[in-house]
């Protein structure tokens, strides 16, 4: 499944800790694309096992996490780009970012 998630939290002292967290756990998981959004190419199962996982390190109260899925995969249909361009080579191929 193709997703993009993008967050928006503090950037007080512990916010800025959980941010890092956040980021950290999704570059295991996607590509970062703009400060705060990644795309994302997985499974039912690792979705459910990231979102616990964010649920875990963020503040409700103050942090808000957005998940858009976007179909089975990344396609020109589902992912305009308008501007700059970056390329990344994954395992399989090269994407562009």
């Amino acid at each position: 499944m193709f997703a993009v998630i993008m967050y928006d939290i503090p950037s007080d002292e512990e916010g800025t800790k959980r941010r890092t967290k956040v980021h950290n756990l999704l570059l295991k998981y996607g590509y970062h694309v703009q400060n705060s959004a990644f795309e994302l190419t997985v499974d039912y199962s690792k979705l459910l096992i990231l979102t616990h996982e964010i649920s875990k390190i963020i503040d409700n109260e103050v942090d808000s996490v957005r998940l858009y899925k976007l179909g089975a995969k990344r396609t020109s249909e589902n992912v305009v780009l308008i501007g700059k361009r970056e390329y990344v080579e994954t395992s399989d191929n090269m994407i562009e970012i």
